[in-house]
């Protein structure tokens, strides 16, 4: 299962990892990037054990992709679709 964060709301990120297995599908796009470029987040250690994307462009209109405080695989748009085709049930967040 694909899980799409787009907000960036630390409070909506917590509950959501509290459900979430090891080894799902997380992209972070829109607002929600930033989550990623906060040192030290509480929440990292869980994001470890999953599988994260970002999307870059989102990233690089915020300034920020050179920002990453967590180990994140980057996409484009055509990653963005190779990733909603792979793994078809997807939730948004």
């Amino acid at each position: 299962m694909l899980y799409i964060i787009r907000e960036s709301s630390e409070e909506k990120l917590q509950k959501i990892l509290e459900d979430l297995s090891p080894h799902q599908i997380i992209l972070f796009i829109g607002e929600s990037v930033l989550l990623l470029t906060k040192p030290k987040a509480t929440y990292y250690q869980k994001l470890s054990t999953n599988d994260v994307y970002v999307l870059s462009p989102d990233l690089s209109a915020r300034g920020m992709l050179k920002n990453l405080y967590f180990s994140a695989n980057l996409v484009d748009y055509d990653g963005f679709v190779r990733l909603t085709e792979e793994y078809p049930v997807a939730l948004s967040f």
